[in-house]
């Protein structure tokens, strides 16, 4: 069975974990906890926090990126990462923009 799985990769790309966005310090509560390792966010002097974009469930960097190696699901939801786009922002080079619609006299 384990010759069978060898060639195949179950995880998330090497980079994909390294993209997520940073939770600043100041906004996590001194309850929150990594739910992979347990360990209070706070305890650490500089905390590396990451979100997973579509859940918002947030963990560790470092737990998360040994999960994700292996598996393309939330650690909690199960939801798969991997499924949904990421949009940060709205494109707008191709958009006309119209000056002055004389809506303000």
């Amino acid at each position: 069975m384990q010759e069978m799985d060898k060639g195949k990769s179950a995880g998330c790309p090497d980079t994909f974990a390294a993209s997520l966005p940073r939770i600043n310090k100041k906004k996590l509560k001194a309850t929150d906890n990594c739910s992979i390792c347990y360990t209070n966010y706070l305890e650490d002097e500089y905390p590396l926090v990451v979100e997973l974009p579509h859940c918002h469930h947030k963990f560790d960097l470092e737990c998360l990126s040994v999960w994700l190696s292996r598996s393309t699901t939330c650690p909690l939801c199960r939801d798969n990462v991997m499924g949904h786009r990421i949009i940060n922002e709205i494109d707008t080079t191709e958009a006309e923009l119209e000056e002055d619609w004389g809506m303000y006299g």
